[in-house]
């Protein structure tokens, strides 16, 4: 899922570390050593392999024994672990570092663990996946530790040919004395080695209003004064920090101390970690330093908005983000002592093969050999799970900062475009370690184009300008048409491929071009907003997608901020879009993304603090996913040379069964595109339906109402709340027990408690979320009607049914089937046989 995680691979090489002078990071030295080539040169650990010590527990894991079948309730694969083996067994004391609350039990814990082989992008990749007994294998409780073969060949046991590089040299702690090497050296390789990181980099005048000047005294002692950017000349670099306030900030900006501010803050009455930002900035060669507490006047509601607007630039243009990811408050500061021996990989010897279960239920071997076993979880448990990491202002704030510096509870992170570090892994994780590359989000950031693209942007342009001079009008169906200027200037949306990408295909002419766009069926017209197929969903659609998954699983203090916190992400990528911002969605390709559900319900949202129309991700608390399938069929990453051989020629025909004919958003501010809004209308027209939902149990079709067809069906369902859950409820969430209504007349006053309206969005061809699903699936919203208020509905959640399921192609012509719906309540217009023109609220 990639809402919560994705699997990464960035391997990169420098030469020796030790050997390498720090310099100021802005440098360019032409004689500075350049870092190149990669893990798979065979850059290994140099120092001789000995395996650690483990106890005799988990010792067993490596050994054969009686093997029962996977997933035999009576005798799994389990172990058992004692606190009191945490110092002489490397094992157990990464393990009940990750389950602290096991530390507290004298009696020890069981777990239980198997083989995972990966499917997909990292297929054939074994995991050795352990947790604590009755524990789900999805929980955060789970730990997963990659095999990875030690030496240089692969002998067909591992899970990848080359050993890990990872440092030997850590310290006790992640004070500057021992870090500040290596985030310099992180800082200077970014600078001088890393393609996409210099990019991107801006030049631009850009400065924040007011940002905080380090000083030092005649002492050395550190300290800061706001400074205007009035006063500071065009262009500075500055830091900016993330952090989270927790519920005591206790020195802050308000309007009575900002003359004073502007002489001098008080250095002891500032949070410790705003002490430690400002010395990590200075230490990295920066004299200012953005932090929001004391840069934006917090009693003060007109700077709030003014100061909000500007997210996007501040965290944009700022040279590094600190970010104090391993804390809940500020009282901590940004170092800490820690336990260096649950970093570094796990080293382990098989000396025979080794059967293991395998997830799933068949039992295969490990073969016999020497292994690292690395945390695939690493970055996940210091950096996503971290505190920082479920606040809701920090997923915009980490990906709009071109670099961040994390500091976690045991080690120091670095992120950029290019690569994710640590200081046990300084040049990289392995391959598959679980991380969301939040940063690569807009694709707008990298611009590498050559001649031969940008001729082809200019054939196409010129060719299609010519065609269309004059603007084409609405047409019957209502659905707007627009000139190529009002909807979308960016090619690549167009072509559906990156611009580099095309420069590898040779072509000869525009002829040539589009003969090979009709190959790929992507010569769409670029003039209409109808919906793309999925396969050509955008990149700047599909990682709006990821980023919504990763924002709504984290948490705002304050429900009004849900659009604030995510504006700066919406204006960057707005100049990809190039469409109308719509409460959290684009107006470009809106079906498909009309379709989220919610995995992690939580209550229902009151009326007096609904800050979105029912129909936006953004009115629900709780985690909302898309269906994870739209990014890997994105045309572009099929043709890279990393897609997997069984992907590369999927495509995903759509047939639409609703349209948009209209959006209108409310905002509070209709100069802010971005910012809050007071509510919203979507007209949909489309075939419209209803259902009885039944008990599981039922098997007989209900009496008490008329038009309901005798056939029982299971679709399945995602609900938006809890409220609506229960009120739905049956012995099963998804694929719940309905009877359909061929014609519908709801009783004199409102309709039965149990029936819910549905309106079918698209049917697919091909269920891309399993390759192994190659029949039609379709997908569309679950509506409420809202009393007293003709053919308009609140959204209550999304269905699937897909002919392959069992029954399934007779239920998907169920549902294909149109219904009567003879009461005029339900609906705004009649548009033909089982067609309606409805608004959602």
């Amino acid at each position: 899922m990639f809402g919560a995680f994705t699997c990464l691979a960035q391997l990169q090489d420098d030469s020796d570390d030790d050997k390498s002078s720090i310099e100021d990071p802005r440098s360019q030295s032409h004689d500075s050593p350049k870092y190149s080539g990669s893990l798979n040169a065979g850059l290994i650990d140099l120092d001789p392999f000995e395996p650690d010590s483990l106890c005799n527990e988990c010792q067993r894991i490596f050994k054969n024994r009686s093997i029962y079948k996977a997933g035999h309730p009576e005798r799994p694969a389990t172990i058992h672990l004692r606190a009191t083996n945490v110092s002489s067994c490397r094992m157990c004391a990464v393990l009940l570092s990750k389950w602290p609350d096991a530390l507290s039990k004298s009696e020890g814990i069981d777990v239980e663990y198997d083989l995972d082989v990966r499917k997909g992008y990292f297929k054939g990749v074994k995991d050795l996946v352990l947790r604590p007994k009755g524990v789900s294998v999805f929980r955060p409780e789970t730990a997963r530790f990659a095999l990875q073969r030690a030496g240089n060949k692969d002998t067909g046991g591992s899970s990848y040919p080359y050993s890990p590089y990872y440092s030997t040299s850590l310290k006790s702690t992640t004070y500057l004395k021992h870090s500040a090497h290596q985030i310099n050296q992180w800082l200077k390789r970014c600078n001088e080695d890393h393609e996409n990181c210099r990019a991107v980099r801006k030049e631009s005048t850009f400065i924040p209003s007011r940002l905080i000047e380090i000083t030092t005294s005649q002492a050395g002692n550190l300290g800061g004064r706001l400074r205007l950017a009035s006063d500071l000349r065009q262009s500075v670099q500055y830091a900016t920090l993330s952090h989270c306030w927790g519920s005591n900030m206790p020195y802050k900006l308000t309007q009575t101390r900002l003359a004073l501010c502007l002489q001098k803050i008080p250095p002891q009455e500032i949070s410790k970690v705003f002490r430690d930002a400002m010395e990590v900035a200075a230490s990295v060669g920066l004299q200012y330093i953005w932090i929001d507490s004391l840069c934006i006047i917090q009693d003060s509601v007109d700077d709030w908005i003014a100061e909000s607007t500007q997210m996007s630039n501040i965290y944009s243009y700022g040279y590094l983000n600190i970010a104090a990811d391993g804390f809940s408050d500020g009282s901590s500061g940004l170092f800490t002592s820690r336990n260096v021996k649950v970093l570094s990989p796990i080293k382990v010897a098989c000396h025979e093969n080794v059967r293991m279960h395998v997830s799933g239920g068949d039992i295969r071997p490990l073969r016999a050999g020497e292994y690292f076993l690395l945390d695939v979880h690493c970055w996940r448990d210091a950096i996503e799970d971290a505190p920082l990491g479920r606040r809701g202002w920090v997923v915009q704030e980490r990906a709009l900062s071109p670099r961040t510096l994390h500091f976690g509870k045991g080690q120091i992170f670095w992120e950029c475009l290019d690569i994710q570090a640590s200081e046990v892994f300084p040049r990289g994780f392995v391959e598959g370690t679980f991380m969301n590359h939040l940063k690569g989000f807009p694709t707008s950031r990298i611009h590498r184009y050559d001649e031969s693209s940008i001729r082809i942007f200019e054939l196409l342009k010129q060719e299609d300008d010519e065609q269309h001079a004059e603007p084409r009008k609405l047409v019957a169906s209502r659905t707007p048409f627009l000139t190529l200027e009002e909807r979308d200037c960016h090619w690549t949306q167009l072509l559906g491929v990156e611009p580099d990408l095309l420069s590898q295909i040779r072509l000869k002419d525009l002829d040539d071009v589009k003969r090979k766009l009709r190959e790929w069926n992507n010569m769409r017209s670029s003039k209409n907003l109808k919906p793309s197929p999925v396969q050509y969903m955008s990149v700047a659609h599909v990682n709006w997608c990821r980023i919504i998954e990763a924002y709504t699983a984290c948490a705002l203090s304050f429900r009004k901020d849900k659009l604030v916190a995510i504006a700066g992400m919406a204006q960057m990528i707005h100049r990809e879009m190039q469409c109308e911002y719509l409460a959290g969605l684009w107006r470009k390709d809106l079906e498909h993304q009309l379709l989220w559900k919610v995995s992690n319900r939580a209550a229902a949202v009151a009326a007096s603090t609904v800050i979105a129309p029912s129909w936006s991700w953004a009115s629900v608390d709780g985690t909302v996913e898309y269906d994870h399938w739209i990014g890997r069929l994105n045309v572009g990453y099929n043709l890279s040379k990393n897609a997997p051989a069984d992907l590369e020629a999927v495509g995903v025909e759509v047939e639409w069964l609703a349209r948009t004919v209209e959006v209108d958003i409310q905002r509070l501010d209709q100069r802010n595109l971005f910012g809050q809004v007071l509510g919203g209308t979507l007209i949909l027209t489309g075939q419209l339906g209803v259902m009885r939902i039944t008990d599981s149990s039922i098997t007989e079709t209900p009496t008490d109402a008329k038009g309901l067809i005798p056939t029982k069906l299971n679709p399945e369902i995602h609900w938006d709340d809890n409220e609506i859950y229960s009120r739905f409820s049956t012995k099963q969430d998804a694929r719940s027990v309905v009877w359909k209504y061929s014609h519908y007349t709801a009783e004199p006053l409102a309709t039965h408690e149990h029936d819910v309206f549905y309106m079918p969005l698209r049917v697919m061809d091909f269920d891309a979320c399993n390759l192994d699903y190659e029949e039609p699936m379709m997908q569309g919203l679950l509506l409420l009607p809202q009393a007293g208020r003709k053919g308009r509905y609140r959204r209550a959640g999304v269905f699937t049914v897909s002919a392959q399921w069992d029954n399934g192609k007779n239920e998907l012509i169920a549902f294909r089937a149109r219904t009567e719906i003879r009461d005029e309540r339900f609906f705004v217009e009649k548009v033909g046989h089982g067609e309606y023109v409805i608004v959602i609220n």
